[in-house]
């Protein structure tokens, strides 16, 4: 299987993460962040070395973890490449 497929299921749940509110990035520096998993699960990610202490990052090394991709997207959110779209309700 190609890479490519491999990470859009990452790319999907990283997505998911995100909206759910489940991604906390330091105010200190915002590379380093700790994303609350499944349960009581959090991990710690550093985007800046590109690493993540979650079981995917560690066993698979040669794809980028949904943490580390969550931590990713909002950081493109916070620095404007990438625009999140939203509905305003009456």
């Amino acid at each position: 299987m190609s890479q490519i497929n491999e990470s859009i299921p990452r790319l999907e749940k990283a997505w998911k993460l995100v909206l759910d509110g489940s991604v906390f990035v330091s105010r200190e520096n915002h590379f380093k962040a700790i994303v609350r998993g499944r349960g009581s699960k959090s991990y710690k990610v550093n985007l800046a070395l590109g690493t993540c202490q979650c079981e995917d990052h560690q066993f698979n090394p040669q794809y980028i973890c949904k943490h580390l991709r969550a931590v990713d997207i909002v950081e493109k959110i916070r620095t404007g490449e990438i625009v999140v779209p939203y509905e305003v309700k009456n």
